[in-house]
C-alpha cells in the first residue's frame, strides 16, 4: 500500500467521524449535516489540496480540516490556526496513525530472534513533516526524536497491538486511550509472586521430566507466562463482578494448570503418573489420559469466592470451544451474574480449525454470546513440527479473530511483565464491550510436540536456538536480581522450598486415593448414575391428563387480537385445535403439547437450530411474524399462567450448551447436550438429504451411555422428550425424525396416548390372530407406514415397531414376539445392509427370539450393501422402496 494512501485514509477515517455520517452540497457546507461515503474521493482531493496550501480552497473546508485536526489526535503541539501548523500537525496525526495501524508489524515478539523484522517506512512522514514548516515544529515545543521514541516504545515494544480494523469508533478510541496512556509501572509485590509463579511451573516441569522420564506431559516449558497469565486473569474477576471461571485448553500446559492454577493436589497427579485412577474405585469410568482431565475447585480472591471450571478436553483440537462457550452462557443465564470463558489455543489449532471460525460466530449472535471470550494462544511458532508456512496463508496465526473484529495483542512471551499488562488490557476490554478479545502470546515448545518427539528432525535451528536460550524463569530472575527486587539467595531459597513441596508431594502420592466423584457436585446435586442395564429407569411416567391438554392447546392455538397472522399459518392452527379435540393430534402439536407441558411445570425448555422457529420443514411455528408489523409472538411463552422460559433460536449450525435444568432440542449436529434430532428416513433425494447414519450414533452406544429412538408416533415423540426431566439422572437423547411422517396421515395420536408412558415397543396394532402369524417384521421409523399401506388386509405378516435402538428393550420385545410362536423373525429396515440398525440389533433381537422361545435366527430385508447412503434418483427410490416391500410380503 503506497504511503500517501496510508496517510490519507488515516486522516479521513477521524475527519469523517468527526464531521458525521453523510456528506452535503459544498455551499451548504457551515451547516456540518451531511457526508456520504460514496464522496469520499471528493474528501480525498479536497484534504490533498488542504494539505498543499491552496490557497483558493473556501474557508468553510478550511476550517473543518482544522476543527478534526484539534489537539484529540494530536501530540503535544502547540494548537493554532496558521497553516504551517496545520501542517505540521496533519502529518503528525498521519505518523501516529501509522504506528498504530502497523507499529505491530516492527514489535519485538520473537524470544528466539528468529522472526524477521519488519521495518516501519515512516521516513516519508518525518521529511514531509520537517519540509516547509520545520520552524513551526520547532516553535511548537515538541521534539520530533521524542515522539517517534515514544511511538515505537509505545506501538513497536515487546507489544504490538491490532486495533485499528475495528469498525467502532468507540472501541478504537478507548483502546488508544489505554495503550497511549498505560500505567506499566508494576509493584515489586506483583513482580515476586510472578517471578514464584514461573519458578514453581519450570520446577514441577522439570520434576515430571526427571521422576517419570519418557512419559507425555506436553510440557508448557517456553511457554511457562502461560500460567502467571491464567492466574492474573482469574484474579482480575472480582474487580468485573465475576464470580465464576469456565476455562478450555488443550494438552500443553495442562499439568501445570491443573496443580497451579486449579490447585488440583500434586500428589494427586502424580499419583495418576503412577498408573492410579483420578476417580474412586467402584464408578466403571473408563477415564483418560492426565493430560485431557478436566477438574473444578473454589478458589479465594480478595475476600471473594470465585469458581473455576476446567472443561475435560480430549485429543479433538479445539472441539472444546464451543463447549465452554456453551457453559458460561448456560450459567450466566442460570445465575443471572456474569461468567468469565477463557480459551488457550495453539497458533496452528487457532488458525486452521474450523470449529474456531465456528464459535467467533456464534459470539454475537442473540441467544448465544457467552458476553466475550479471552483467547490466549500460546504461539509456538510452528505447527505440530511444521514451518508456518506449512499451516496458514495470513501473517498471523490470529488473523481469524478479524471476522469479528475483536482486537488483537500479540506479546514476547519471555517478557512476563508485557504478557500481565496485556492481560489486564484483555480484561478491561471484555468487561467494557463484552466481545472476544485475543492475546497472542509468542513463545515455543522447549521440547517440541511432546516430550517422545524429536523436533531436531523438522526444526533444527529453531532447537538449536532453543537448546541455547535460558528460560523464561532464570531471565526473569536475573531481571528482578538486576532491579533490586529480588536477591539472589532469595531466588535459590524460592526454588529449594518447593523442590521440598514436590518431595513431599512425591511421598505421599504412593498412599493416595481420590475421596470422591465431582459430577454429582454444585448444581447437579440431587442426580444420580443410574446402574446399567436397569432398563425401567427409562420408563418413567409422563403421562398428562386431559384437561390440562386441551387447555395448553387452546392457549398454543389463539392467536391474540389484533395480530396479523399468515393465512395459512392461521389454518394450521385452527386445524391443530381441531385435531386435538377430535383425537388426532400431528407430530408439530405432540411436540409443542410436550413443551408447553414441560414449561408449565415450570422447567426451562431452549429449541435451536437452522429454521428452528418455523421449521426446516415449515411444520413447528414456534414464533409467529406479524405480516403488517413484522413484529414477534410466541405461543409457547404465552400459556396463561406462571411457566417457565421456553427460548427458540434462528441459529447458525453450531451450538453446544451445558445445564440440567433444561431441556435443550438441537435439530442438527453433534450431542454434547441434552436433546438432538436429526432428519433420517428414505426419500430419494440423495445420500446427504436422506441419512443422518443411525448405524454412526449406535456404535458410540455403550453402558446405557445415551438414548437413541426413532419414534413413529406424535404421543412417543411426546413421551420420550417428556422423560428426559422426568427423572433424577440425565443421559443425553438422539431422536431420529422422519421429514415425511411430519404431515403423514397416519402419523397421528389420539389424546389418551398423551396420558399414558413411552413405549420403547409398540406391538402390532391390527386385530389378526397370532396363530395364523407366519412372519413377524420388526422395524423402526418411517418404513413401518409404508408395509402397514401394503399389508392392507394380509394377516399372516406382524409388523412390530422398535422406537427405541438404545438402551435395547430386549424384555418388551421378546414379549410382544411370544404372542407369535410359529412365527419367524425378520429384521427390515431401509437402509442398506452396511448401514442403519441392522448390525447393531441383530444380536440383540436374537436374545429376545430365545426370550420369547421361538426357534430360529433372524433374517435381514432391507438395500443391499452400497456406498451411497442412499439412491438421488426417485426411479431408483422407487424401486428399491417396493423390492423391500415385495420380499417382506412374499
Amino acid at each position: 500500500m503506497l504511503l500517501s494512501t496510508i496517510s490519507i485514509e488515516a486522516v479521513l477515517r477521524p475527519l469523517l467521524r468527526y464531521i458525521g455520517p453523510k456528506l452535503i452540497p459544498w455551499p451548504a457546507l457551515n451547516q456540518k449535516d451531511c457526508l456520504f461515503g460514496d464522496n469520499a474521493l471528493l474528501v480525498e482531493e479536497v484534504y490533498r489540496r488542504y494539505e498543499q496550501g491552496d490557497a483558493e480552497l473556501p474557508n468553510c473546508w478550511r476550517g473543518l480540516f482544522a476543527r478534526a485536526l484539534e489537539d484529540k489526535y494530536s501530540v503535544g503541539c502547540a494548537q493554532t490556526t496558521s497553516g504551517d501548523d496545520l501542517a505540521v500537525n496533519s502529518k503528525v496525526l498521519c505518523l501516529l496513525n501509522f504506528f498504530r495501524s502497523y507499529g505491530h508489524l516492527a514489535a519485538d515478539l520473537d524470544p528466539l530472534g528468529m522472526a524477521g523484522k519488519v521495518t516501519l517506512d515512516h521516513e516519508k512522514y518525518l521529511a514531509s513533516m520537517m519540509k516547509n514548516s520545520g520552524a513551526a515544529w520547532r516553535e511548537s515545543g515538541a521534539s520530533l526524536s521524542s515522539v517517534l521514541q515514544t511511538l515505537k516504545e509505545t506501538y513497536c515494544g515487546k507489544i504490538g497491538y491490532e486495533f485499528m480494523h475495528i469498525p467502532s469508533s468507540e472501541e478504537r478510541d478507548w483502546l488508544r486511550d489505554k495503550i497511549e496512556n498505560a500505567n506499566r509501572i508494576i509493584a515489586p509485590e506483583r513482580k515476586k509472586e510472578t517471578l514464584q509463579c514461573l519458578l514453581e511451573t519450570e520446577l514441577f516441569e522439570q520434576f515430571l521430566h526427571v521422576r517419570y522420564p519418557g512419559y507425555k506431559r506436553f510440557s508448557v516449558e517456553g511457554g511457562d507466562v502461560l500460567v502467571p497469565l491464567l492466574e492474573r486473569i482469574i484474579a482480575l474477576t472480582p474487580e468485573f463482578n465475576c464470580r465464576e471461571v469456565v476455562l478450555g485448553l488443550s494438552h500443553r500446559g495442562r499439568l501445570s494448570v491443573l496443580t497451579r492454577v486449579m490447585r488440583k493436589p500434586y500428589a494427586a497427579v502424580l499419583y495418576e503418573f503412577s498408573g492410579g485412577m483420578a476417580y474412586p474405585d467402584g464408578l466403571s469410568v473408563s477415564g483418560d489420559v492426565k493430560y485431557h482431565l478436566g477438574y473444578s475447585t473454589d478458589k479465594k480472591i480478595g475476600g471473594e469466592t470465585v469458581h473455576l471450571s476446567l472443561a475435560y478436553n480430549s485429543s479433538s483440537l479445539e472441539s472444546v470451544c464451543p463447549v465452554v462457550m456453551g457453559r458460561v452462557k448456560a450459567k450466566s443465564d442460570e445465575k443471572h451474574q456474569p461468567v468469565l470463558g477463557i480459551l488457550v489455543h495453539g497458533n496452528a489449532a487457532f488458525i486452521g480449525q474450523g470449529v474456531v471460525a465456528e464459535g467467533f460466530t456464534l459470539s454475537g449472535v442473540t441467544g448465544y454470546s457467552p458476553g466475550g471470550i479471552v483467547h490466549v494462544v500460546v504461539n509456538n511458532q510452528v505447527g505440530f513440527t511444521a514451518d508456518l508456512e506449512s499451516s496458514m496463508t495470513s501473517f498471523y496465526c490470529s488473523d481469524v479473530a478479524k471476522m469479528i473484529d475483536a482486537p488483537v495483542f500479540h506479546v514476547n512471551g519471555d517478557d512476563p511483565e508485557s504478557v500481565l499488562l496485556a492481560a489486564d488490557l484483555a480484561m478491561e476490554y471484555r468487561s467494557k464491550f463484552g466481545k472476544d478479545v485475543v492475546v497472542d502470546v509468542v513463545c515455543y515448545r522447549r521440547f517440541g510436540h511432546n516430550e517422545g518427539d524429536e523436533p531436531m528432525f523438522t526444526q533444527p535451528l529453531m532447537y538449536k536456538r532453543i537448546a541455547a536460550h535460558k528460560t523464561v524463569a532464570s531471565l526473569y530472575a536475573e531481571r528482578l536480581i538486576g532491579e533490586g527486587v529480588v536477591t539472589k539467595e532469595e531466588v535459590d531459597k524460592l526454588r529449594e522450598e518447593f523442590r521440598a513441596v514436590l518431595e513431599k508431594a512425591f511421598a505421599e502420592s504412593a498412599k493416595y486415593k481420590p475421596e470422591k466423584e465431582d459430577w454429582f457436585q454444585g448444581s447437579w446435586n440431587g442426580f444420580r448414575r443410574p446402574d446399567p442395564g436397569r432398563f425401567h429407569d427409562y420408563l418413567s411416567e409422563t403421562g398428562v391428563e386431559r384437561s390440562k391438554l386441551l387447555s395448553l392447546a387452546n392457549s398454543l392455538c389463539t392467536i391474540p387480537e389484533g395480530f396479523n397472522t399468515e393465512t395459512k399459518i392461521a389454518r394450521m392452527l385452527a386445524g391443530r385445535l381441531k385435531g386435538v379435540q377430535n383425537d388426532s393430534i400431528d407430530w408439530g402439536m405432540g411436540e409443542a403439547l410436550a413443551i408447553a407441558s414441560l414449561l408449565v411445570e415450570k422447567f426451562r425448555v431452549r429449541l435451536s437450530g437452522e429454521d428452528s422457529a418455523r421449521g426446516t420443514f415449515s411444520h413447528r411455528h414456534a414464533r409467529l411474524v406479524d405480516q403488517v408489523t413484522g413484529e414477534h409472538y410466541i405461543p409457547l411463552n404465552n400459556l396463561g399462567g406462571e411457566q417457565a422460559r421456553f427460548d427458540v433460536m434462528d441459529s447458525p449450525l453450531s451450538e453446544s450448551l451445558l445445564t440440567n435444568i433444561s431441556l435443550l432440542l438441537k435439530l442438527s449436529g453433534c450431542f454434547q447436550r441434552i436433546g438432538v434430532t436429526a432428519t433420517h428416513g428414505y426419500e430419494g433425494q440423495g445420500p446427504e438429504h436422506s441419512s443422518a447414519r443411525v448405524e454412526r450414533y449406535l456404535q458410540l452406544c455403550a453402558e446405557d451411555n445415551m438414548q437413541v429412538v426413532n419414534c413413529t408416533t406424535p404421543a412417543n415423540f411426546f413421551h420420550v422428550l417428556r422423560r428426559q426431566l422426568h427423572r433424577d439422572f440425565r443421559k443425553p437423547l438422539v431422536v431420529f425424525t422422519p421429514k415425511s411422517l411430519l404431515r403423514h396421515k397416519m402419523a397421528v395420536s389420539k389424546i389418551s396416548d398423551f396420558e399414558g408412558r413411552f413405549s420403547p415397543v409398540i406391538g402390532e396394532v391390527a386385530d389378526i390372530n397370532p396363530d395364523a402369524v407366519r412372519r413377524v417384521v420388526v422395524c423402526s421409523g418411517k418404513v413401518y407406514y409404508d408395509l402397514l399401506e401394503a399389508r392392507a388386509n394380509k394377516a399372516d405378516v406382524a409388523l412390530l415397531r422398535l422406537e427405541q435402538y438404545y438402551p435395547f428393550p430386549t424384555e418388551l420385545l421378546a414379549n410382544e414376539l411370544a404372542k407369535y410362536k410359529k412365527a419367524s423373525v425378520v429384521w427390515c429396515q431401509e437402509e442398506h445392509f452396511n448401514m442403519g440398525g441392522w448390525s447393531f440389533v441383530r444380536d440383540r433381537i436374537e436374545e429376545s427370539v430365545r426370550h420369547a422361545g421361538i426357534a430360529g435366527s433372524v433374517s435381514y430385508i432391507g438395500r443391499p450393501e452400497s456406498a451411497s447412503a442412499a439412491a438421488g434418483y426417485s426411479s431408483a427410490h422407487a424401486a428399491q422402496q417396493q423390492a423391500i416391500i415385495d420380499s417382506v410380503f412374499t
